[in-house]
């Protein structure tokens, strides 16, 4: 009848320009009614130049959402450019879908924002955010946007913001994160998540210059970290976490070495005796790991205090463990 209402979906062709008509059956799909009939003879309320026009185009880009673009790569000491025109910060797209970055932007530790209007990261691609946009100066790089801010050669934060954050990489250079001059850190190719590329240990040094809008490389398997280095973490990281008496102090691994003791359990005489060069019979592995527990007459703490360390960072804790002797 005139004047009712109907709602149909429509399932969209390929791209292009059509004419489109609505029609009812009521019997089945024996007969059909073309929506406001007419009176009888005429062409039931069709005609071509009535019917609506429908665009179809290519699917428009989805707002980036928490974990969907990463930050994967960052050159923050190019080699024989000015910081100013040749650092660059690299963002990859897991998905299967095109991303838009319009209403979002970069920031770093001191929250000065670059705006990435009409910034797209494709299905499965990066983009690449410079400090200029000219190749001629910048190294040769193909950015989509530019930053203001200069990144620090001795750590910083990089965060992607829109409306919330998306994605944040806190790089501690030659601590979890590698050291790097003249060329990028990249994430794993294989760790290029959400969950993961905020681990240090799953960044390594690019290839000579970088992969900007490439694909990112294999970095190995883990390595343990040097007494130097986990003395510089701890430095750092765990101001307070050792406790002797009263005293509430850093830690330190000066003389530090794997060694036995004929120290009588009588707490826990079903311990088995300590062996050289294996975490799971290491005191310290088991307070950097927080599985350590707690003795009658004695307190544990947590290393560090306030957040635990990330999963990589345990393991390669482990891994210098493992290899005293």
């Amino acid at each position: 009848r005139d004047n009712d209402e109907y709602q149909a979906t429509l399932r969209l062709p390929p791209p292009g320009r059509y004419d489109h008509a609505i029609r009812v059956s009521v019997d089945g799909g024996f007969s059909y009614t073309y929506a406001d009939g007419q009176p009888a003879g005429s062409s039931d309320g069709y005609q071509i130049e009535n019917a609506g026009d429908l665009f179809v185009g290519d699917q428009a880009a989805r707002v980036a959402r928490e974990g969907q673009v990463v930050i994967s790569e960052i050159l923050y000491d190019p080699n024989g450019i000015p910081d100013n025109l040749g650092e660059w910060i690299e963002l990859f797209n897991p998905t299967d879908r095109d991303l838009d970055l319009t209403t979002c932007f970069l920031e770093d530790a001191t929250r000065e924002q670059a705006p990435l209007d009409g910034v797209i990261v494709p299905a499965f691609g990066y983009a690449v955010v410079a400090r200029s946009l000219d190749p001629a100066v910048n190294g040769g790089i193909q950015a989509a946007a530019t930053f203001p801010f200069t990144l620090d050669d001795d750590g910083d934060v990089v965060s992607l913001v829109c409306r919330f954050e998306v994605d944040r990489v806190d790089y501690d250079v030659g601590l979890e994160f590698p050291a790097a001059t003249g060329t990028s850190i990249q994430v794993d190719v294989a760790h290029q998540s959400l969950r993961e590329n905020d681990q240090g240990g799953y960044w390594c040094e690019g290839a000579a210059g970088g992969t900007p809008g490439g694909a990112n490389r294999d970095c190995g398997p883990l390595e343990g970290f040097s007494a130097e280095r986990m003395q510089a973490i701890f430095d750092v990281h765990c101001d307070g976490c050792h406790t002797h008496g009263a005293v509430t102090e850093g830690l330190s691994l000066d003389g530090f070495e794997a060694q036995t003791f004929n120290v009588p359990s009588t707490q826990l005489p079903a311990m088995p005796l300590i062996t050289p060069g294996d975490r799971r019979q290491s005191y310290l592995y088991y307070k950097l790991s927080g599985e350590h527990f707690q003795l009658p007459g004695g307190q544990g703490v947590w290393m560090p205090p306030a957040v635990p360390f990330p999963p990589t960072t345990i393991e390669r804790f482990g891994l210098f463990i493992d290899g005293l002797q």
